[in-house]
């Protein structure tokens, strides 16, 4: 089995943004830019996983997002 780790830190408070709302939960295109990041992530390891192996069963993919504690809500 092989196995694969993408971990996405998404601790900023996005004081340089000048926003009230940290910049990874601002909205990009109608959602949040953590979550684009997210599913961008996913697609991407996706791809690479049916590049390389015939049998995508053989792989698993674990996304981990580290948030401050007061945003994991």
């Amino acid at each position: 089995m092989y196995k694969i780790l993408t971990i996405v830190v998404a601790a900023g408070a996005g004081r340089r943004m000048g926003s009230e709302v940290p910049k990874q939960f601002l909205l990009l295109g109608g959602e949040p830019i953590v979550m684009r990041t997210l599913r961008r992530m996913a697609e991407g390891v996706g791809r690479y996983v049916a590049d390389c192996s015939q049998n995508v069963n053989e792989w698993v993919h674990k996304l981990v997002l580290v948030l401050p504690e007061a945003y994991i809500e």
